[in-house]
């Protein structure tokens, strides 16, 4: 690949000047210090920066992939676990207002900070260089900020300096005494926003990993055939007994717990993305995906999430987006009894209570929605497709309402078209997205699960499942599952060309040779390929320790298996469900269910997350090239 000077000044980050005739050219080189700036550390940032940067040329065409493969690589248990909890995100308020209380700010910036040197500066070369940042507009709140404007040091080192927002300045650079070289900087700052269910929040992949221990074993007590489901492997940690306090807290580490949202989750990897790739542009990003969100509980009306928690979301995900888009202001609660126009057609969106702001703070460049497969079943039918008929679990599941009928799932199909309709209007009312816009919101669609590595032959039977006796897969069932996901991937393509909005879907074809059963065929005997459960036998674990399993390895398979999200996430029921299950021997088979689906079967591992990125920045990319 070939670049332009002007390509490479771009990319870089160089501005050339010439001084008065006689004196040598200066460069100045600079970048935003910390240009994704959900990360409040920037050199959480600079780790996948650098780690992009070291990309060869055909690892490029797949970046976020590439990077993922790389930093999993390096960090046995993931990179985020690192990083998560130092975040604009704030888990017991569920909001990003906290840091716009910061310096800097968060929804509303009020700087940028910047890292400028003089370019080809020797080390040799003692002089002193001074920078100075001249703001485009001055006034009492310039004033109060009290920037880091001005700097004085060897010109071979890196300045940091503070460029105001939104209106910028002017960088000025003297040597000597004698002004060398000056240029006007705005920064670009890129909002985007991201909601949706399960597919968006990161759900299967958490931050941190359960921690499992090699030396003890959890007995579950009889199920209901009459299987003594014990010699399990379970969390690590001085509790006594499952559920108790010291057990509780040895779960999963979450960005957000009740929504199973991590820092993996496709829709944050592609804004950093979008943040690494040109350093001088900023990019804010606010998430409020949710694991188990519909159209209606969960974007329009509140939705408490999978897991229980103390702190759990209270607003709706629209509502939260109409908050934090007002910034300072205050957004009014309104109501809205006819749903935008679908009375009779979806009265579980009518007589709503909803956040609008109507004096935004800040306009939305990309809006990142995953949403419908709740809606429709999609869920339900891979539950349906894995369970044996025979099974006695399968009268568990109606019972928590984990199992539809052919015959209701086409009747969810044809009715969730007045919800995304709705979901339309709110875009554009509430999230102010011009209509002649709409096409920055991007409607991410759902990729196919159940084919083995050659991309043709269905999963079947236990392989991925041996963590619960009923599980089973059938292939009739899966193939059924697989047409089901087509005819929502139909609707959503005539969604999306109905209402002019983007459609993310060329990772579909990426992921058929990547089902959840998928083994890759060069490395049959590689440990991240194995798909079987670790169970000890009295004298050993077979068929490996479950220390041993790494949770983002990169394999063929990029869904995580029940078995896979037993050893990852190992969700067990906490608060009253909890108590009534653990109270009674006979039930407490139920929690090895739980903590092998609610942990994030068949939803995309790290690596899946990254490959729908990359499908995301794709479309991103020629999105904010229209309107910049």
């Amino acid at each position: 690949m070939r670049y332009t000077t002007a390509g490479l000044m771009a990319i870089i980050g160089t501005v050339v000047f010439t001084p008065l005739e006689g004196a040598s050219a200066a460069e100045i080189q600079w970048r935003l210090e910390n240009p994704f700036r959900l990360f409040l550390d920037p050199q959480d940032t600079e780790l996948h920066r650098q780690a992009y940067l070291a990309l060869d040329e055909e690892e490029r065409a797949n970046p976020v992939l590439a990077v993922e493969r790389r930093l999993a690589a390096r960090f046995a248990n993931g990179w985020a676990a690192q990083i998560y909890q130092k975040t604009c995100w704030n888990p017991r308020t569920h909001s990003y207002k906290a840091c716009d209380r910061l310096k800097a700010g968060y929804i509303e910036p009020r700087f940028h900070p910047i890292v400028a040197r003089l370019a080809n500066a020797s080390k040799a070369d003692q002089a002193i260089c001074q920078w100075r940042v001249i703001p485009a507009r001055k006034g009492r709140e310039m004033a109060k900020a009290a920037l880091r404007l001005a700097a004085e040091q060897p010109c071979h080192r890196n300045v940091k300096l503070d460029i105001p927002y939104p209106h910028g300045g002017v960088l000025e650079l003297r040597r000597g005494g004698e002004r060398i070289a000056r240029q006007k900087i705005k920064i670009k700052d890129i909002f985007i926003v991201g909601i949706g269910d399960s597919f968006a929040s990161g759900e299967g992949n958490p931050d941190v990993p359960v921690k499992l221990s090699d030396t003890r074993t959890a007995d579950y007590g009889i199920d209901p055939k009459g299987r003594h489901l014990a010699h399990y492997p379970t969390r690590a940690g001085n509790w006594r007994e499952i559920g108790d306090v010291q057990f509780r807290r040895a779960h999963a580490g979450w960005l957000s717990r009740p929504c199973h949202r991590s820092l993996y989750s496709y829709q944050l990897r592609a804004a950093l993305q979008l943040a690494i790739e040109q350093p001088q542009r900023a990019v804010t990003f606010v998430g409020f995906a949710c694991a188990g969100s519909e159209i209606t509980n969960g974007l329009f009306r509140r939705f408490k999430g999978t897991e229980w928690d103390r702190n759990r979301p209270k607003l709706s995900q629209i509502s939260a987006v109409s908050d934090v888009i007002c910034g300072s202001r205050k957004a009014v609660e309104k109501e809205y009894p006819t749903a935008y126009g679908q009375v009779g057609r979806f009265p579980e969106l009518n007589e709503l209570l909803l956040l609008k702001c109507y004096k935004p703070a800040r306009k939305i460049d990309l809006l990142m929605v995953s949403i419908g497969g709740n809606d429709v079943g999609f869920t339900r039918i891979l539950a349906n497709a894995v369970l044996s008929e025979q099974s006695l679990l399968r009268q568990v599941g109606d019972w928590a309402g984990v199992f539809a009928r052919k015959r209701e799932l086409t009747a969810r199909l044809k009715r969730i078209e007045h919800a995304y309709a709705a979901t339309r209007k709110a875009a554009h009312y509430l999230f102010q997205i011009p209509w002649r816009q709409a096409d920055r919101v991007l409607i991410t669609a759902y990729p196919s699960i159940s084919f083995q590595a050659d991309g043709r032959t269905p999963c079947q039977g236990t392989a991925g499942m041996e963590v619960y006796p009923a599980f089973s897969a059938a292939k009739a069932r899966l193939s059924e599952g697989e047409a089901f996901g087509n005819e929502l991937y139909r609707l959503m393509q005539r969604i999306a060309r109905r209402y002019h909005w983007t459609l993310v879907d060329s990772h579909r074809e990426q992921f058929r040779s990547h089902g959840y059963c998928a083994i890759d065929p060069a490395k049959p005997k590689d440990m991240a390929e194995e798909l079987g459960f670790p169970q000890w036998d009295g004298k050993m674990w077979k068929p490996f320790k479950p220390t041993d399993f790494r949770p983002y390895a990169s394999r063929q398979r990029w869904f995580r298996t029940p078995n896979d999200a037993y050893l990852t996430v190992h969700f067990h029921a906490e608060g009253p469900i909890a108590r009534k299950i653990l109270s009674y021997k006979r039930t407490r088979w139920a929690q090895v269910v739980l903590a092998a689906t609610y942990s994030g079967a068949f939803h995309p591992t790290a690596e899946g997350h990254a490959v729908i990125a990359d499908a995301v920045v794709k479309k991103a990319r020629q999105i904010l090239a229209k309107y910049q």
